[in-house]
């Protein structure tokens, strides 16, 4: 999968990250995705969960931008991407940082949460300056945009 080109309001030619056109019909899906990177803070005892709500927002907002014809009846939708990550040194806990982040995420607006903490990758170690860390999954929000008349 990659992005695409497309006609986006303010700019002549811009991209779409993924269409989901299902298969024999005509109602498909444009998405427009975001990553974040959330950290554990081990001194204060909380994900650091303040870029959520906004890189939803700005794919929302991307997905909005995304030009179709009037009779296209296809939703818009904006998704963010979340992975969390924490001290290496921290891994004894990690169930309970898991279960944290999957019960604080809930404050922002979304349509659709989905998370993946499989126990094989819960101790998976970063490379390079990330060495330090371990990434024990991935998170999704997703959320429709309205759609403007």
């Amino acid at each position: 999968m990659e992005e695409f080109g497309a006609r986006k309001r303010g700019i002549k030619q811009g991209r779409c990250d993924l269409y989901i056109y299902p298969n024999g019909k005509r109602k498909g899906e444009y998405i427009e995705a975001k990553q974040v990177w959330s950290k554990y803070n081990e001194r204060k005892e909380e994900w650091n969960l303040n870029q959520i709500q906004p890189s939803l927002t700005l794919a929302m907002k991307n997905a909005q931008d995304i030009i179709v014809s009037k009779d296209d009846p296809s939703i818009k939708i904006g998704l963010i991407f979340i992975a969390p990550y924490i001290y290496r040194d921290c891994k004894h806990k990690i169930d309970h940082h898991i279960e944290t982040i999957i019960k604080d995420v809930p404050s922002a607006r979304y349509d659709a949460f989905a998370w993946s903490f499989p126990a094989i990758v819960r101790n998976l170690n970063g490379g390079g300056q990330y060495k330090n860390f371990i990434f024990p999954g991935v998170m999704l929000l997703a959320s429709v945009v309205e759609k403007k008349n």
